[in-house]
This record gives C-alpha cells, structure tokens and sequence, in this order.
C-alpha cells in the first residue's frame, strides 16, 4: 500500500521508481515506503543520507517533480527539495551570509537552517545537524520563531536567519556581505551584539561593510580597499587617521575649491 501510494504521486512527475531513466528513483531498502508516509520530510531525506535510494540525474528529478506541483500534494515534503538542491550544488564551504537575503520563503526558520546543517559539511549525521540547528537558533535568538514561514519575518529576523544558516555548518571562517544593509541603527546594534558573540565563541569573522560604527565596533583589523587595490590595513583608529584613506572618501581640498 505504501509503496503504491509513493509510486502514484511520483508517476505525476512522470517520476518512476526503478525505471531505467537518469531521473527515476532507484530504491535500495524497500522500508523507504512506509518511512516517507510516516515520517515525511524526515524520513525521505534520511533514507537519502542512508543510502536507501538514489537518482542519476537529480536536477532533472527535481524539475519533474517542480513542474508537477507535488509540493502542494505532499506538505510534509516541502523542505527536502531545498535538500537536494544543496546536494545538487554543493553549497559545502565556508559559512556565508549575503547582503541581499536568500532565505526560502516557504519554509519555516528551523527548515532554513536546517538546510545549511546538513549539507554544511559532508556526510554530517542527522542527529548532529538536529544539534548545530538547534544551537543556531538559540545563539541567533530564533527558536521563537522556528515554526514562522521565513517569508513573514522582518528584514531583522532575515539577517539573523542569513546568519544562522550559516552558523548551522558549524564554519571555522564566517564571511559577511554587508548584512547591516537596510537596518535601522538600533537594529544594526542588535546585529552586532550578534556577530560580536559568534566571533567571542572562536570563529573568525570576515566581512565587508560601508557603515563605519559597525567596522568600529567589531573590526579587530581593517583593511581599505579602493577601485579593488588595498589602500591601508591596521586598526580603526590606524585607518580613519591615514590621509590616503581620508582623501579616498572625503576627497582634496583643492577637489572642493576646484568644485
């Protein structure tokens, strides 16, 4: 029963299991069918981890099953399709966070970071995903909001998801994109105290920001970069005090007479 029912809904996506196609699914453990009805997303994305099926060609897996709208037929499955396509990929480097956001919209804020958790690290555990989603959420103080579709959060709440996300692949180097773009100054404050704590707790912080306050209150080396060459390295005070700096952002005053 259990096995007709899973081969019903994949044949939607012209999707077949054991066929001959790059794109069917090849199942390996028959106890995968009764495992995806039961446990749903968790029980398709472990059987895929423990290798109890596997498919070819999953970008075109992916497109069959997109086109079939089987999202809106099998809920319980809208968060491994992000899975695959991480595997897909190979999103595995370091931790990043970008300046626009990319959560996906429709899933909720756990199933975001839970994305970067598994797929952060190759071969990472179930289990020990579950613990760096968990420990993700706490340290970016989301696990109120874990079951909140990312769609609905605040522009705030996106940069703490961003930097969640990336906290969950547990990165030795965390690269930052401008995150404090958009925010108001006190949530900007708020942002900081956040990338203060991960940096305090061991990981490296490499970011890229315009706003000044921020680079002076987490910024423990600047390095200034004009048209792409460096420009001066050393501390916040070292920089702002270099008249090369100055003149890069301020301009001459001869520029200013002239003008």
């Amino acid at each position: 029963m259990a096995r007709k029912k899973i081969e019903q809904l994949l044949e939607l996506a012209d999707v077949r299991v054991n066929g001959g196609r790059p794109w069917d699914m090849r199942v390996h453990d028959e106890r995968l069918y009764p495992r995806i009805l039961a446990k749903g997303t968790l029980g398709l994305g472990e059987a895929y981890m423990d290798g109890w099926w596997d498919c070819d060609q999953l970008d075109q897996f992916i497109c069959n099953v997109v086109r079939a709208e089987l999202r809106r037929q099998i809920a319980p499955l809208s968060l491994f399709w992000p899975m695959l396509l991480a595997q897909l990929f190979n999103l595995q480097s370091l931790g990043r966070a970008f300046q626009v956001v990319q959560p996906f919209p429709e899933m909720t804020v756990e199933e975001n970071v839970m994305v970067g958790a598994l797929y952060g690290k190759e071969g990472t555990p179930y289990a020990e995903a579950r613990r760096r989603a968990e420990e993700a959420l706490e340290r970016s103080g989301l696990s109120a909001l874990r079951a909140v579709p990312a769609e609905e959060l605040t522009l705030l709440q996106e940069k703490r998801l961003e930097i969640a996300r990336a906290l969950a692949t547990d990165p030795r180097v965390l690269l930052l994109d401008e995150v404090m773009a958009g925010l108001r100054p006190a949530e900007a404050r708020l942002a900081v105290d956040l990338v203060r704590e991960v940096r305090d707790r061991g990981v490296t912080v490499v970011f890229i920001e315009h706003v000044m306050p921020v680079v002076r209150d987490l910024a423990d080396r600047v390095l200034v970069m004009d048209y792409g060459r460096p420009l001066a390295s050393g501390s916040y005070r070292q920089v702002t005090a270099d008249p090369r700096v100055v003149e890069a952002y301020l301009g001459r005053d001869d520029e200013e007479d002239e003008a």
